[in-house]
């Protein structure tokens, strides 16, 4: 009998390279912390969309207040009633100013002797007659009166005796302040008389304005306003009748 070789009759081992892999089951903790990082990524993305789309919104909604408000703000001068649109106007073309005043009050042409008899207009809301033919009187202590006429002086003259007449002691409350009439540079002088001012009779509360002003003539423009205390409050009045002072072309 033939003896196989002895290398013939060892089994030879198998391959490791054709050994079969073992299946590996499924990792359920690595899908559920792929679906929890996915729901985590969603979630901030449409936090963050949502985000920008309330700041869009309100961005919109000031853009549209402010585009609004300029033109509410425009409808209010317009809406607001002119008080003086209908006033009667005063106009002297000599004197080359207009000026609106109240239908009920009434106006004359004179003279003013105070600045040595010049052509004046005097305007008086309470109808008193204080006029002697064409002079204006000085009768008026104790009522509402304005005047407007030409000073007796040049403007440095008057400024000059304005600021030392209304600053003595016939007079109290003294003031003196920079303003515009007609879009003019002007001086305004405030005062109330006392027991010793000589031209109002001793008489004691008299409240006068005066504005002098500055319009390139030889003799300046002045305005007068004279009330006594103890009579209504036309200031007001007469404010809003400065501020439609204008001079001619």
């Amino acid at each position: 009998m033939l003896e196989m070789p002895e290398q013939a009759q060892q089994k030879q081992p198998a391959d490791s390279s054709t050994q079969a892999t073992p299946k590996k089951g499924i990792s359920w903790k690595k899908i559920i912390v792929s679906v929890v990082v996915i729901v985590m990524v969603a979630g901030i993305i449409s936090g963050l969309l949502w985000y920008f789309a309330c700041n869009q919104t309100e961005s919109s909604t000031t853009e549209t207040t402010k585009v609004s408000t300029p033109s509410s703000k425009q409808a209010t001068p317009s809406a607001k009633k002119d008080e003086t649109a209908n006033w009667n106007t005063l106009t002297n073309t000599g004197l080359g100013y207009s000026i609106k005043y109240s239908a009920s009050w009434k106006t004359k042409r004179c003279t003013y002797p105070a600045e040595n008899s010049s052509t004046s207009d005097l305007i008086d809301p309470t109808k008193v007659e204080y006029t002697t033919g064409d002079v204006c009187a000085s009768g008026h202590v104790g009522n509402i009166l304005i005047v407007i006429g030409r000073s007796d002086k040049n403007y440095s003259q008057k400024l000059a005796e304005w600021e030392q007449y209304y600053s003595s002691a016939e007079h109290s409350n003294y003031k003196k302040t920079n303003v515009k009439v007609g879009a003019l540079a002007a001086v305004k002088f405030s005062a109330i008389t006392t027991d010793q001012n000589l031209t109002f009779g001793k008489k004691a509360g008299v409240i006068l304005l005066r504005y002098l002003v500055d319009d390139g003539k030889d003799k300046p423009l002045v305005v007068r306003y004279n009330q006594d205390t103890t009579d209504d409050n036309y200031q007001s009045i007469f404010d809003k009748m400065l501020s439609t002072f204008k001079f001619l072309d």
